[in-house]
């Protein structure tokens, strides 16, 4: 009957075990068996312990960085866009230059160097 409405083996033992656990969880042995469970889950959380592993304060962690050695690369050359034959947008309606350098940036958690391009627009 049950391959008749689709289920297999694997899907009839799936629902049996859910069926058994609902009855089980139902049952006062079961209910007494989660309640116990989850106080002894609570009682090991709200001991404290000297032993757990705990992040030192962010004072003992800051370190100073040395300074970057490389240099950024060279950016690339200032690009002007003419207005026509490119259309007009934001944020110059006419003729522009876009301009790019890099900025050097450090990150203070594990002193590593690295360069961001930075952009500007200069309307003619």
């Amino acid at each position: 009957m049950a391959v008749a409405i689709g289920l297999g083996i694997g899907e009839l033992a799936v629902l049996a075990a859910g069926a058994a656990a609902a009855l089980f969880l139902t049952s006062p042995p079961g209910q007494r068996a989660v309640q116990t469970t989850a106080k002894e889950i609570s009682d090991a959380l709200s001991k404290s312990d000297d032993t757990v592993d705990v992040a030192p304060p962010i004072a003992e962690c800051t370190k100073p960085c040395p300074p970057c050695s490389s240099p950024c690369p060279d950016p690339p050359p200032p690009r002007t866009d003419r207005v026509p034959p490119s259309r007009p947008h934001y944020p110059c309606p006419g003729d522009h230059t876009h301009v790019f350098n890099y900025v050097q940036n450090q990150d203070p958690t594990t002193c590593k160097c690295f360069c961001n391009i930075k952009e500007e627009v200069i309307c003619n």
